[in-house]
């Protein structure tokens, strides 16, 4: 964990924003604006290293991972996109073992309206 932590405060701010904005797409009038690195934790307790990304429409939740030989990171996929607007509530618990669960509820309506104005995939379900 250390050694991600300190390849990620390594690599230039401008080079996180031309990484993320050129692997997902993010292109004018939206614009990247920050970047986390967190372990998620799936219900087989197994440790997810991810990036999540607000950019001024979505906060996505993309999968990358690091490669020894380059000594960069490489973007394999998005597991999920939400257009910020659509939240309705984010909810932040905390978990015996110093973890933090965070719930995001939306508008799902508004969630499809943005989602097919920026020709993405329209929510057909709570997913």
């Amino acid at each position: 964990f250390l050694i991600w932590t300190h390849l990620l405060e390594r690599q230039l701010p401008k080079k996180w924003i031309q990484f993320f904005e050129s692997s997902l797409g993010i292109q004018s009038p939206d614009t990247y604006q920050f970047h986390c690195f967190l372990v998620k934790t799936n219900k087989f307790l197994m440790a997810q290293p991810r990036f999540f990304v607000l950019s001024m429409v979505f906060m996505y939740n993309t999968k990358c991972s690091y490669n020894k030989k380059s000594g960069l990171f490489e973007f394999q996929e998005l597991q999920w996109q939400i257009p910020i607007q659509a939240l309705t509530q984010v909810k932040m618990i905390e978990v015996p073992g110093k973890k933090i669960e965070i719930r995001l509820l939306t508008d799902l309506k508004m969630q499809s309206e943005i989602l097919e104005k920026y020709n993405q995939k329209k929510v057909t379900k709570n997913e």
